[in-house]
């Protein structure tokens, strides 16, 4: 098998980012998401101008084999209005936010996933942050896998009711799961 690379995107990488991102947004949320507003968050929050303004102030890590993107994590300072946060704890001041993992359905089960959440934590811990991330109530995989690495739950995020995704029984309602910065014991 040929060697996993986790490294930071480039700026050349934004075409393939956004392709990665929506070809697994679009797998992963075409039963959940109307046609309407799956295609909004394609040309929308997931299109290639999109990815290039929020790597302004986010950090993209890429998992590459032989040159190709097979997933990314966008990694970036918590700036989520607390009117959109119920938290029965507090979040420290420069919190990061996990904002995506995605991984290629065709690349999925190899540990690209693993690979991208530890190189995300790391980011955070060299800065001293706490980390925290939302995800799909229903996507238990996806919970499994965070609170493998130590995420927590921890509250909610309010969002708008989506009708036709209610009437499909899809709970758009997001966990919040928060990983505690580890404590560095000091010798003294």
């Amino acid at each position: 098998m040929t060697t996993l690379r986790i490294e930071r995107a480039r700026r050349a990488d934004l075409a393939e980012l956004a392709h990665v991102a929506q070809t697994v947004h679009a797998h992963s949320f075409a039963d959940m998401l109307g046609p309407a507003a799956l295609q909004r968050d394609l040309n929308g929050p997931l299109s290639a101008w999109h990815l290039r303004m929020q790597a302004r102030s986010d950090l993209f890590l890429v998992a590459r084999r032989k040159g190709v993107i097979l997933g990314l994590a966008q990694v970036g300072v918590c700036d989520t209005p607390a009117e959109d946060l119920w938290l029965p704890c507090m979040l420290s001041s420069g919190a990061l936010e996990l904002r995506r993992i995605y991984v290629l359905p065709s690349a999925q089960e190899q540990g690209l996933g693993n690979a991208l959440l530890g190189a995300a934590t790391e980011v955070a811990e060299q800065a001293g942050a706490d980390m925290l991330l939302d995800v799909w109530a229903g996507n238990t995989r996806a919970q499994r896998l965070y609170a493998r690495a130590g995420f927590v739950f921890c509250g909610n995020r309010i969002l708008p009711p989506d009708r036709a995704a209610s009437q499909r029984g899809a709970s758009l309602d997001l966990i919040m799961i928060r990983r505690y910065r580890r404590s560095v014991a000091h010798s003294g």
